[in-house]
């Protein structure tokens, strides 16, 4: 593999995070992963996660009438049965024994793909983006989970540079980037970002996707993720949430739909191994009345879409 406005909207992101849960995992004196959270399989496999909102329960939309927010998002009446982005991503990565998802869910998966689209690239010419220049920067050396927002924010700014510029640093989060790569980056700048409000947020990720705009999630995680389910897909379904059995929140990207399924396509960062060769299909039930406190399949913590 080659490999002003925004302080109270941040604030207002991390509002909906609460107290870390009893049956979070122990993750003892190792420096890479003490700062993170560890998703266990239903077979004892360990995965890390590493958004910042760990244990949030419940959904941080954006502000009402704020200019990082979504709105007024026409949705076509004729809106395809499915559809799917993922030819445009780089191959299926995996994080590793570090809290970096959001680095891999917004920079190599997100970026990635907003430029393979915007230049028409498959699988075969995509460009490959690093997550280390984002997770890097943010953690200088503490290797803990990140923020969406932030990580969001950065690309923004500075852009991301190419995996073969600035290779993962799967074993650490200490290396900066260099003039020369800081130089490579530029090219990779993001144009913006907006934060969904939770309304109307089936029929809104929906449009975005045809219009080639990827959504960032961070979802809370339970046992039920990533099992197999009726039609033999590894999925997230409908079930009753308790708040002390979530591990924590999780970053992945949205990259497709199907009303067949009813359910999102989405690509995680814990290699091709996992899930559906890397990725899971997550029940539109999980996008569908966020803000009401008697849903029992209340795992969405935030939604992002990036923009080219």
């Amino acid at each position: 593999m080659r490999k002003s406005l925004i302080f109270p909207v941040f604030l207002f992101l991390l509002s909906g995070c609460l107290e870390k849960n009893e049956f979070a995992t122990a993750l003892g004196t190792d420096p890479l992963t003490q700062n993170g959270e560890i998703f266990i399989s239903e077979d004892g496999e360990e995965y890390w996660m590493g958004c910042e909102n760990s244990y949030c329960y419940g959904f941080s939309g954006g502000i009402p009438g704020s200019i990082k927010t979504l709105q007024n998002l026409r949705i076509p009446d004729n809106l395809p049965a499915s559809h799917d982005l993922s030819n445009f991503l780089p191959e299926v990565g995996n994080q590793g024994r570090l809290g970096s998802c959001t680095a891999w869910a917004t920079a190599y998966y997100g970026r990635s793909l907003l430029h393979n689209f915007s230049q028409g690239s498959s699988r075969a010419q995509a460009v490959t983006l690093s997550p280390s220049f984002i997770y890097n920067q943010i953690t200088k050396g503490q290797c803990k989970g990140t923020s969406i927002f932030q990580s969001l924010q950065l690309l923004v700014e500075e852009g991301t540079s190419e995996w073969e510029v600035f290779p993962y640093q799967s074993t650490g989060c200490n290396l900066q980037p260099s003039p020369e790569q800081r130089e490579n980056a530029r090219n990779f700048k993001m144009k913006d970002f907006l934060i969904l409000s939770g309304e109307n947020m089936v029929a809104e990720v929906k449009t975005l996707l045809t219009q080639g705009n990827p959504v960032v999630v961070a979802m809370g995680l339970d046992r039920e993720f990533g099992k197999k389910d009726a039609l033999g897909l590894s999925a997230y379904r409908p079930h009753q949430v308790k708040k002390k059995e979530i591990y924590g929140s999780h970053a992945m990207l949205v990259v497709g739909y199907s009303d067949q399924y009813r359910a999102f396509k989405l690509v995680n960062s814990w290699g091709s191994g996992w899930g559906d060769q890397g990725f899971i299909w997550v029940d539109y039930a999980a996008f569908e009345n966020v803000f009401d406190l008697q849903n029992p399949f209340r795992v969405l913590c935030q939604a992002l879409v990036v923009m080219n």
